[in-house]
């Protein structure tokens, strides 16, 4: 990770509507939309994995259209591993997995019960050799400048390995959180151990928030975080690359 910043003059830093105006009042505005609903994450805009050697997300706009992006720069406001298992190849639409796990330890469903002694957690349980046949995902959700709600993006393993490595170093270099940094997080294409070509993600420091953004931008995850955490997870077992390598 490169420790040079984006320095930005006051005037010209990137503005997050979410807490633009107060956090109270961005809460007030979800509460009055959603005419008192708690938020979930599937209510929010998610953007679509490429496949195979496509380096772009698909992003919704605001009614049919959609855009097709590189990167995606803004602040992780939380994130959550699972794991998901499918007894059998997906057909299509909105199939709910058989088991899942919120935590990656305890799985809900069938076969259920401890994940770390799951024989569908265990290296060549999947299609090839080195997968296993329940995958280990995470999801993360991030907020772009000019927008109040996260989108979240779904990392596939060897994807969250490498957002670890960057919430770790940016412990380590600049005792900070997520929350407090703005990441962009880019594209290129990267081939698998299994030979599958999938789509890298790279994550990289662009700039600090101030002090004052940070502390709301604390508020602003305290309010959401539990709402969108351990929620229902519908996503297609297609848009993992199988990717998972034991070493």
């Amino acid at each position: 990770m490169s420790d040079k910043l984006t320095i930005h003059l006051d005037e010209e830093r990137p503005s997050y509507l979410a807490i633009a105006h107060g956090v109270e009042q961005t809460k007030a505005m979800i509460v009055s939309n959603l005419g008192g609903e708690a938020i979930k994450a599937t209510d929010l805009d998610r953007a679509v994995n490429p496949s195979g050697k496509a380096t772009k997300w698909e992003i919704p706009g605001l009614g049919d259209e959609s855009e097709m992006v590189g990167s995606v720069e803004g602040v992780i406001v939380c994130q959550q591993p699972y794991r998901v298992y499918w007894s059998t190849e997906f057909k299509g639409g909105s199939q709910p997995p058989d088991c899942i796990s919120y935590d990656t330890i305890k799985g809900e469903g069938k076969p259920g019960g401890e994940c770390a002694i799951c024989p569908f957690n265990q290296w060549g349980s999947g299609k090839t050799p080195n997968s296993k046949a329940c995958s280990y995902r995470r999801r993360v959700f991030i907020l772009r400048p000019g927008e109040m709600l996260p989108m979240q993006i779904t990392l596939s393993p060897i994807n969250s390995e490498a957002l670890k490595t960057y919430g770790l170093r940016l412990l380590n270099k600049k005792q900070a959180h997520l929350h407090e940094v703005v990441t962009r997080a880019s594209l290129e294409t990267a081939t698998s151990r299994n030979g599958f070509d999938y789509a890298k993600v790279t994550f990289a420091l662009v700039d600090l928030l101030p002090k004052d953004m940070a502390e709301q931008m604390t508020q602003y995850k305290r309010f959401l975080e539990p709402q969108l955490l351990g929620l229902e997870i519908l996503d297609a077992p297609h848009e993992a690359a199988q990717e998972d390598q034991p070493f």
